[in-house]
């Protein structure tokens, strides 16, 4: 099994530095909660700025689909070549000092997801 570590040494990654909101083209991961809310971080930032993203994101949670590992893509009307795909990483959100929020199992059956996703549309 490759790890997250494998694939940037292949260059299947690609880092950039800057703000990943200016993206022009591409795929923009990102872990959210199960409760219905991006109130902080970069998923409010994406809620901010592509609001059909959390209206997906808010219609999943309410049809009650949402949950632990699951994703969820969204192009973007305005910017097609832009897509969103919100990964079910967590349950619970906050800022209590030293809890994990993160399901880790959960994040990485998202991303397997996500890069099966990926290369469906490459």
């Amino acid at each position: 099994m490759k790890t997250i570590n494998d694939n940037v040494l292949e260059n299947k990654l690609k880092v950039i530095n800057g703000n990943i909101l200016n993206i022009r083209e591409g795929i923009i991961c990102h872990q959210v909660n199960c409760k219905g809310v991006m109130g902080a971080g970069l998923a409010l930032q994406i809620k901010n700025k592509w609001p059909e993203a959390y209206d997906a994101y808010m219609t999943a949670y309410r049809e009650k689909y949402w949950r632990f590992g699951e994703i969820l893509s969204v192009i973007v009307s305005e910017d097609p070549d832009i897509c969103i795909i919100h990964m079910a990483g967590q349950n619970e959100y906050g800022h209590e000092p030293g809890k994990v929020y993160t399901n880790y199992m959960a994040l990485a059956t998202c991303m397997t997801k996500a890069n099966d996703f990926a290369k469906a549309v490459d």
